[in-house]
């Protein structure tokens, strides 16, 4: 009889690792640290109000990959973006490397090739789309 027990114990340890390996798993996992990252961002502390139009500096937030033609589009994660003499670098693909200047009303427009990125910088919250024919993925950041 505890021949047949351990045997039963090794089988249902082995489905349960098989579990934990399997895809549904996994993208459950992924969508559940994703949230708790949200919920920690939404709750970080606010910039003071006299430092709301600062832009240079530390952002912290979310890549949300919203349409891949391509394996090598970047994937949806936690992210920081360090934007430094007004200037943004962002190295969205190991081929595309985009530097685009800060306007003086917080906008943000680049192109490297055919990689288009629109979006805009102000009170704190850094958020822009970058569409190429491959990739389409949105950026919300919020100063850290």
């Amino acid at each position: 009889m505890p021949g047949k027990v351990v045997a039963f114990a090794a089988v249902v340890g082995m489905l349960a690792l098989g579990a934990c390996s399997s895809p549904i798993y996994k993208s459950t996992l992924n969508t559940y640290n994703l949230t708790i990252a949200r919920l920690q961002l939404a709750q970080s502390s606010e910039l003071p109000r006299n430092q709301l139009d600062r832009v240079n500096g530390t952002y912290k937030g979310f890549i949300t990959l919203v349409e891949a033609h391509n394996p090598n589009c970047p994937p949806t994660q936690w992210g920081i973006i360090d934007v430094g003499d007004d200037t943004l670098m962002l190295p969205y693909t190991p081929a595309v490397i985009m530097s685009v200047a800060v306007q003086p009303d917080g906008r943000l427009h680049g192109q490297a090739g055919t990689t288009v990125l629109d979006g805009v910088l102000r009170d704190g919250w850094l958020n822009f789309t970058v569409s190429s024919p491959a990739c389409t993925s949105r950026y919300n950041f919020r100063y850290v």
